[in-house]
């Protein structure tokens, strides 16, 4: 009898929905033949996840081993510290001058003040914190990509989730709604200001990250289809541009109007510039270039190297 209904329970997990797909992933970078544009700087092993305070001019980047937020002045290059952390990061956000920081390993997600590197803020959130966007002034979007689920953090208390998600990766925020990539179901979904669920809609062969522009669109990294889609708030596709070379790492400079894509494979990043998102400039980087950020007050773009723990930081 066990027997019998161990076998119905496989049956029954085997026959009904659709099977999770598997999630893209970057590319395997060789070694760059290339110098890189930029200055280069050490920081720390497996070097990943970026983001940037134009305010103080310091540029956030995970490290391990041990593990830790580098804090790098983009102006010198100078590391001016390491906060320690009691997990390892892959994905940052900048709200203001903090830093949202999910360490996956330890489900949390921690505030980290600037300059001063102090913890301000640590909440539980359960299910492998992966992704985070800054939501407004006092708020964060999480996705937690074991957990099936996304997390609305504000002022330190998780206020709202929203479940039905396989495995969420990247994610982006407006002012009118907020976006997650899903990396097995290969979607790209709307939700509103209290995780009420949206227009969902498909994306791509692979997608992994999002960003979103002052105009509201939203890129995704279609990692495995080697490209960038556009969708429009409502989350039509409005073009897609062909970036063969694994594109994985975004991030946006409103002030310039222009995104930043890593090409993971190709030890590259590219400027996308202007309302049709013209391919403006690329630059040799660091090798395994997985994240990118971008200090909006200088224009200074900072690429991290997760092979050899360091930065570039490139003058456009």
């Amino acid at each position: 009898m066990r027997r019998l209904l161990s076998l119905l329970l496989v049956a029954a997990c085997t026959t009904h929905g659709p099977a999770p797909r598997r999630a893209a992933e970057p590319g395997k970078a060789p070694v760059p033949r290339i110098t890189p544009a930029g200055r280069i700087v050490v920081v720390g092993s497996d070097a990943e996840g970026v983001a940037v305070d134009p305010a103080t001019h310091l540029a956030a980047v995970g490290v391990r081993s041990p593990y830790g937020l580098a804090l790098v002045d983009t102006r010198t290059g100078r590391r001016v510290r390491t906060v320690p952390l009691p997990g390892h990061v892959r994905h940052l956000a900048v709200r203001g001058s903090q830093v949202l920081v999910p360490v996956e390993d330890a489900g949390r997600l921690l505030v980290v003040d600037l300059p001063s590197g102090r913890i301000s803020q640590d909440v539980a959130t359960a299910g492998y914190p992966h992704g985070v966007s800054a939501v407004g002034p006092d708020a964060a979007l999480v996705g937690n990509e074991r957990g099936a689920r996304v997390s609305l953090i504000r002022d330190g208390v998780v206020v709202a989730t929203a479940s039905g998600f396989p495995q969420p990766g990247g994610s982006a925020a407006t002012s009118t709604g907020l976006y997650i990539v899903d990396v097995s179901s290969w979607r790209l979904t709307r939700l509103d200001l209290a995780l009420r669920a949206g227009p969902s809609v498909a994306a791509g062969q692979g997608p992994t990250h999002a960003v979103a522009d002052s105009r509201g669109d939203v890129l995704v990294a279609d990692t495995r289809g080697d490209a960038v889609l556009v969708f429009s708030p409502d989350l039509q596709q409005r073009r897609r541009i062909p970036l063969p070379g694994k594109p994985y790492g975004l991030a946006y400079d409103a002030r310039r109007d222009t995104v930043y894509v890593t090409l993971t494979a190709t030890n590259e990043l590219v400027a996308l510039s202007g309302p049709d998102r013209t391919e403006s400039q690329r630059w040799p980087t660091v090798r395994q270039p997985n994240t990118v950020g971008v200090d909006t007050s200088t224009g200074t773009i900072v690429v991290a190297s997760r092979t050899d723990g360091t930065v570039e930081l490139i003058d456009p």
